[in-house]
């Protein structure tokens, strides 16, 4: 029965989101941090007229507080 479970993709992607989000989080502390922080920079000088956000499901509204956070720093999206 678990076998059967984990060969459908969208568990296995379920029962891997800890590690991905442990990946991720360890990138983040890394180098990545510098890449951030320059996209951050290039985002307030007005290098891009707007960002565009996209997402579906709880991918759409995830980004509900980045869109208003975005927009509270005077930047379209």
């Amino acid at each position: 029965m678990i076998g059967q479970l984990l060969s459908i993709p969208y568990i296995n992607d379920i029962l891997h989101q800890p590690e991905v989000m442990q990946d991720t989080l360890t990138a983040l502390a890394g180098a990545e941090l510098d890449a951030i922080t320059r996209l951050g920079s290039q985002l307030r000088s007005g290098r891009w007229q707007r960002v565009i956000l996209a997402g579906m499901g709880n991918s759409y509204y995830v980004m509900n507080p980045l869109l208003l956070g975005l927009l509270g720093q005077g930047i379209p999206a």
